[in-house]
C-alpha cells in the first residue's frame, strides 16, 4: 500500500485494487511499518492520478524487492 495523505495521527491507504483512491483504508501510524522507500506517483500527460499508477508503481516496488 501507499500513503496518500496524513490526518493527524492518521494515514490514508491505498493499493489501487481493494482499496482505491476513492475509498483508502485510515490507519493509524502507529500501525504502519515505514518501508524507507519512496514511489513516483506522477501521472504522465498532465491527468489525475488514478488506481492504475498507484498498482504499476507497487508493482515495481515488488519486482525490485525480489531481485
Amino acid at each position: 500500500m501507499v500513503v496518500l495523505d496524513c490526518e493527524g495521527e492518521y494515514l490514508m491507504l491505498a493499493d489501487g485494487k481493494l482499496r482505491t483512491l476513492e475509498k483508502p483504508k485510515r490507519k493509524k501510524q502507529k500501525h504502519v511499518q515505514p518501508t524507507n522507500s519512496q514511489a513516483e506517483l506522477i501521472p504522465t500527460c498532465g491527468r489525475a492520478l488514478q488506481d492504475a499508477d498507484i498498482r504499476k508503481a507497487l508493482r515495481n516496488f515488488l519486482g525490485e524487492q525480489e531481485t
